[in-house]
Formats: structure tokens, sequence, C-alpha cells
């Protein structure tokens, strides 16, 4: 989500493992800088001349301009990290920075007390309890297997065959490409929504999406074969995005505690992490008694708890853009996401058609 932290510019590169293709992915963050696609498209051409020009034959005009630029940028650029580093000195001299040295122009201080230190606490919990299907997923393949899922691809009823365990790779490796293909569509909800009701919406995918896990789980594979394939790949992506988006409601804290947002990045990746704990608990339970599937029905209940909790201890929208805006000095509206229109989508799904072209499945 471009807003979240208000990153003005990132860029991504990717070797293949298998072609040596070098691949990058340059990012401006609309609502943070003017022009953005402008200099997202600027970028681009300037990188890639040069990349051209450095790979070029040696003496060629081409590697010639190459080394040229680069050495005129590497010019500007040591001036300009002196100019940053004087500014830097002056405003840290004024509390205007934060632990790691990220430079704010406005109220570095925070906006924080012993309430809200408690609802950071539960919100880790929450968001924890919350959890995603995918990261402990190794750990309950073999119990998935044992319970006869996917056992239609056996030759007789009832039986446990090594055709489920190719099944079972595949939904965990196609479930887990989605889940991140979707990464896109949780950060417009964290834009669009806030991070209170995109936090509250992830968590009650997981506990609308658990129990539909569990009824896959307990069909009859031989009589429902596509009904339970249908079932399992949808909830299994829908459950992982909606963990995904509980996570991302600690980062509704971020201008809270301008002081503290590496920590609070940290912990919302780990809580997002902790979902491996989700196969540990499966199989323990497995191997105490219960089936596969009552074991998604009991871990349904600590989804359903964090959405109880949720929406009351995460930051609205407005006064997640109101910290921002006392941290960076700006106005709220300036910085407030837009709301999607279908010319914005279209350009999204345009971008994800290239990404896949990039690395297809």
């Amino acid at each position: 989500a471009s807003n979240i932290g208000f990153m003005p510019c990132k860029v991504n590169i990717c070797t293949s493992g298998s072609s040596g293709r070098l691949s990058a992915c340059i990012m401006v963050a609309k609502n943070v800088v003017p022009h953005s696609r402008e200099l997202a498209v600027a970028l681009r051409d300037h990188v890639a001349r040069t990349v051209k020009g450095l790979v070029s034959a040696p003496g060629s005009p081409e590697q010639k301009n190459a080394m040229l630029f680069c050495s005129q940028a590497a010019a500007g650029m040591r001036m300009v990290a002196q100019e940053h580093q004087e500014k830097v000195k002056k405003l840290m001299h004024s509390g205007q920075t934060n632990r790691d040295g990220t430079v704010f122009l406005g109220d570095t201080s925070g906006s924080y007390n012993w309430r809200t230190h408690l609802k950071v606490f539960l919100n880790i919990v929450a968001s924890s309890l919350a959890t995603g299907v995918l990261s402990g997923y190794p750990l309950y393949q073999e119990d998935l297997k044992e319970a006869g899922v996917f056992n239609y691809l056996c030759k007789r009823p009832g039986q446990i065959c090594d055709e489920q365990d190719a099944a079972l790779a595949h939904l965990y490796a196609t479930t887990n490409y989605a889940a991140m293909f979707l990464v896109f569509v949780g950060g417009m909800w964290f834009d669009f929504l806030g991070a209170n009701k995109s936090a509250t919406l992830g968590a009650f995918l997981c506990t609308l999406c658990f129990p539909a896990i569990a009824f896959g789980i307990a069909l009859d594979s031989w009589t429902y074969p596509r009904l339970q394939t249908c079932l399992l790949y949808t909830s299994v992506i829908l459950a992982e995005l909606g963990g995904a988006q509980a996570s991302l409601g600690l980062l509704g804290w971020l201008w809270h505690y301008p002081r503290h947002q590496i920590l609070l990045i940290g912990l919302s990746n780990g809580s997002q992490q902790f979902s491996a704990i989700l196969g540990v608990a499966v199989h323990w339970m497995v191997q105490h008694g219960l089936s596969v599937a009552q074991s998604f029905l009991v871990t349904t209940f600590s989804c359903a708890l964090a959405l109880l909790v949720l929406p009351f201890i995460i930051p609205t929208q407005s006064e997640f853009y109101e910290e921002a805006a006392k941290v960076l000095r700006v106005r709220p509206g300036s910085i407030m996401a837009r709301r999607p229109t279908w010319h914005g989508f279209k350009i999204q799904l345009r971008t994800l058609i290239g990404v896949i072209q990039v690395f297809p499945l």
C-alpha cells in the first residue's frame, strides 16, 4: 500500500534463475510525489539507458555515454548528499527525526499514552489470532492426506495414495501464488478503507473461511471431488488474504508512534508469520484425537475473537491521516488516498498482467 509509510519511490530488481534476465520495477507513490507516473516513466528510461550502456561493447558510444552519465550522476549525488547531511544535522538538533534517522518536518513527539500502548498490545494479539493457513501448511499436509483429501485420485474409495501428495502440493503452490498476486487488493483495501476497516474485513474473511475449509476437508472426495477442490482452493486463498489484512492493522499506528515505525512494521510482519503456529496447533490436535476438520473448526474461534476486538482498538482512517499530517507537516486532505476509478483499476490490472508475463506460473 503506497500510503502506509508514504514511501516516495521504490525499486525492485530481480534476476531470473532460468534465463538470467534482469527485471526492474520502479514505483512512485501517488498522493506523496507530484506527477508520480511521469517520474516513474522517466526513472525507468534513465535506468534502462544506463544499464544497456554499461553492458555494451567496450569503447562503444553507448558505453561512453553511460559512463559519462554515471559520473555526472555520482557528482550530483555527492553534492545532494552533503546538503542532505547538513539539513539532517540541523533537524536532529530540533528533534524532528525518529530513531532510525528518518527526517520528518512536523511534530515527531507522537500521540500515545498507556491506553494506546494497551491497544497496540491487543492489536498484536488479535492480528496474530486472525491467521492465514499457508505458513504452517507443510506441517499438516500429511494429516490432510490421511484424512482423505483429494483421494478421488486413488484407484479405490477410502484409499491413500501418492497422487494425493502431488494434488496437495499443487494446492499449496497455487494458493500461495494467488495470495501473493492479491497483495495489491490488500493494499487497495488499506488505502481506501483504512487500517481499521481493512483489518476487520480480514478477520471476517478468516472467520468465514476456516469453517469452509473444515467443511471441504470433511467432504467425501469420491462423491464431491469438484466441490471439495473448489471449496478448498477458494477458502485457502481468502483466508490467507484475510490473515495478511489483519496483520496490516498494526500499521494504523505508524503515525501515533513516528519514532518507532520500524518496530511496528516488524511487529506487523511478525504477526503474519505467526500463522505458522497454525500448522503446529492443527497437527497437535490431530495427534490428540481430533480430526483435521474439527481442528480447523476450533481455530475458527481465534479468528472470531480477533473479529470482536479489532474494530475497537485500531485507529480509524481519519485519525491515521490526521496523525500523519502532524508528523509530515501537511494538510490531511493532501495525503488522503483517492477513491478507486475504473481507469485506475485498468492501469493496475495492466501492470499486474505485465508482472505475470515476466514471472509466469
